[in-house]
């Protein structure tokens, strides 16, 4: 396969840009780098559930090192198989929708660590963080190489290497935030070493692998979640709106505010937007046959 490898003719018929211009219109490239602080989020938190879990393993659910072992095989167990979910999953919704699906759940699974007690509680959480892990791990890269194609289209250049260096520099400060979340155990809890755990370090590790991953999901897929213009794509207010909505005292302040969310969201172009009032019934047959 890979001696039948080959670059694509015409990507070096173009004059490559030179060093400075080169890096200035990557710097300048806004899709990139809402992709690129997405990534950096998502790697501190998967960086960190794998820094952290022996010391959640042993202080928050009171494991010897076998079992830490078999929480660390459910999470690299489910991520491997459910690379083909979501290769499917790409394929059905498209590979942006498909990356919000495993953020979703990358951010759930962080959620719910704070609650197991023990391994079997631990075990499917594990299951779910992996399998967010998997679909975050493949169409990532998918995600990486449109924006680049995009770019090779509006500039007719290829900028592989370019664009790969800015996004490794960027994926290397995810150390020196994991090294910060650390950090923050002593102050808040006390914690300074295995020799000194502090009063209470269950509560330090519950802390440390559940809130920083929740968050920082959160921040990523709120970036994800973001056109090339860093606008919203995905929004409770522009798309669906309740029926109570239309009926109670505050319906035409909602309507407006619906209108003008769809205003802003066309920034000024022209265009046709048509609506329609369907009840929960409606909608519910119509995904019940396309699901059939």
């Amino acid at each position: 396969f890979l001696l039948e490898v080959r670059e694509a003719p015409r990507a070096r018929e173009a004059e490559p840009l030179p060093f400075v211009p080169a890096f200035r219109y990557t710097l300048g490239n806004r899709a990139f780098w809402i992709y690129a602080l997405a990534a950096l989020f998502l790697l501190f938190a998967v960086g960190l559930f794998a820094a952290a879990m022996p010391f959640y393993a042993k202080y928050a659910l009171g494991l010897g090192e076998e079992a830490t072992a078999l929480l660390f095989a459910s999470v690299l167990l489910a991520a491997l198989p459910s690379v083909s979910l979501w290769a499917r999953l790409a394929g059905a919704l498209g590979p942006k929708r498909a990356w919000l699906w495993a953020i979703g759940l990358l951010a759930l699974g962080a959620l719910l660590l704070l609650w197991p007690r023990g391994l079997l509680e631990a075990l499917p959480v594990g299951v779910l963080i992996g399998t967010g892990f998997g679909g975050v791990l493949v169409l990532g890269d998918v995600l990486l190489a449109e924006v680049i194609d995009r770019d090779a289209a509006a500039t007719g250049r290829r900028r592989e290497g370019v664009y790969y260096s800015v996004y490794g520099f960027v994926n290397r400060l995810s150390g020196p935030l994991q090294a910060l979340a650390f950090a923050l155990l002593t102050p808040l809890f006390g914690y300074v070493s295995g020799e000194n755990p502090g009063p209470n370090p269950e509560a330090a590790f519950r802390f440390l692998m559940a809130v920083p991953p929740f968050a920082a999901s959160l921040l990523a897929l709120a970036l994800a979640a973001r056109d090339d213009g860093g606008r919203v794509v995905c929004s409770n207010r522009l798309g669906v709106l309740r029926p109570a909505s239309f009926y109670a005292e505050e319906g035409p302040r909602q309507v407006r505010a619906f209108l003008g969310d769809a205003a802003r969201a066309m920034d000024g172009q022209s265009g046709e937007m048509v609506g329609a009032l369907l009840s929960l019934g409606d909608i519910a047959f119509e995904l019940n046959t396309r699901a059939a």
